[in-house]
């Protein structure tokens, strides 16, 4: 099968939750499909040493950024906004029309297109073909997450439920990242059942293992890193969910000064140190600082669809103090793989130091939520699950364009 898949991010670098999504679902479904992907660039993509406007993931994966300053900007302007979306995304597909783009659409069998900002266009240029919806979160419920709109973001909500109502009324068929979410689409916009399916985010299990015996002090004097307690949350962009995350963690790191807090990726563009708090900046080999940290701590209270840190670090095997938001749409039960709290500091340093200071524990969690990512969230299996859906939507297209021509 021939997919053109349509994103208003590039796959790579994986600096965000829905690249890595894209990137890893798409790389695999190109095991057994042909895979072309065209991508809208930002600025720091375009900075980014060795960019390249077309890249080949994979034997069968090639992408295709487009580079259209104004496109950029707006793209980049929508995301730095607070709103952390780029809403208005589709609007420079509209107005270039993209040659490229309309010559893959014609070679592809079918087209997805993640996020509703772009289906207008891709529907339009479909001629026919059916058109998928992979969507990342309810679009209108995220919006809504954070509480009160301010000025400039409630013409932006109601755009954003504008595009996502016309996307996931006319796609023919959907994806979810959860059974909540699924059911959250079902609820506002009453579609059918049948027409939208679960493929949940996940996690590279090979990549993202427990540290072995000697490994996480070893990891540690590689990477820098002091010694001591260390708890890690990942917060990839200066979105709201994160600014809001980091306002807990910043709290529970002054109610905890003997442990360092490790903060990694591109929320703080360098290197600094607050306190006991550390933010790396971007890094390479993510993986290691997850391997050569003792928890996780993610207190994200606001947001849609499922977290991929939250993944990750399961599968890393680490213990995990988070609120009951951040596992709502997963399969993690407080007590069992996580430690769930209400919205407060005090609670987070008490349940914090609790996994700290019983190592006994710490494994026994850490190797339940390891367990419950192999299990439940192995992009491999997603992906070949997404791939099975795919085919049967190609083939009742089939059959219905042979019974109309009849």
């Amino acid at each position: 099968m021939k997919i053109l898949n349509v994103s208003p991010r590039v796959a790579h670098p994986l600096t965000s939750g829905s690249r890595v999504r894209i990137f890893n679902l798409l790389s695999r479904l190109a095991r057994h499909h042909e895979i072309r992907q065209f991508s809208q660039a930002r600025r720091l993509d375009l900075k980014r040493l060795g960019f390249q406007e077309e890249v080949l993931h994979a034997p069968n994966y090639l992408e295709r950024r487009l580079t259209d300053l104004a496109g950029t900007m707006l793209c980049e302007w929508m995301e730095s906004s607070g709103f952390g979306v780029p809403v208005l995304s589709g609007f420079p597909l509209r107005l270039q029309q993209p040659r490229l783009l309309r010559e893959w659409a014609d070679w592809a069998d079918l087209v997805m297109v993640e996020f509703p900002w772009q289906y207008a266009h891709c529907r339009a240029i479909a001629g026919g073909k059916p058109v998928v919806l992979a969507t990342h979160n309810v679009q209108a419920t995220k919006a809504r997450s954070a509480g009160r709109l301010t000025l400039m973001e409630r013409p932006l909500a109601a755009c954003t439920d504008w595009l996502e109502r016309e996307a996931v009324l006319g796609a023919d068929f959907l994806f979810a990242v959860s059974e909540e979410d699924r059911q959250g689409l079902e609820r506002q916009y009453g579609i059918d059942t049948a027409k939208i399916a679960v493929a949940p985010n996940g996690a590279d299990v090979e990549l993202y293992r427990p540290a072995e015996d000697g490994e996480r002090q070893a990891l540690r004097a590689r990477l820098g890193l002091p010694p001591g307690p260390l708890v890690v949350f990942p917060a990839a962009q200066r979105q709201t969910p994160i600014v809001e995350a980091l306002k807990w963690v910043r709290r529970t790191a002054e109610l905890m000064p003997e442990v360092r807090f490790l903060i990694t990726g591109s929320y703080q563009p360098t290197p600094q140190i607050e306190g006991n708090v550390i933010f790396t900046g971007f890094v390479n080999g993510y993986e290691d600082y997850l391997r050569a940290s003792d928890a996780l701590l993610c207190p994200m209270a606001v947001g849609g669809g499922t977290k991929l840190k939250m993944m990750d670090s399961a599968a890393t095997g680490l213990p995990i103090v988070t609120f009951q938001e951040t596992v709502r749409g997963t399969e993690f039960r407080h007590g069992e793989q996580v430690i769930v709290v209400e919205h407060n500091a005090a609670a987070l340093a008490t349940s914090l130091r609790r996994v700290l200071g019983d190592p006994a524990e710490a494994a026994r969690l850490g190797a339940a939520a390891r367990k419950c990512a192999v299990e439940q969230y192995d992009w491999n299996n997603i992906a070949d699950q997404m791939s099975r859906r795919l085919e049967a939507v190609l083939a009742a297209h089939s059959v219905r364009e042979g019974a109309a021509v009849r």
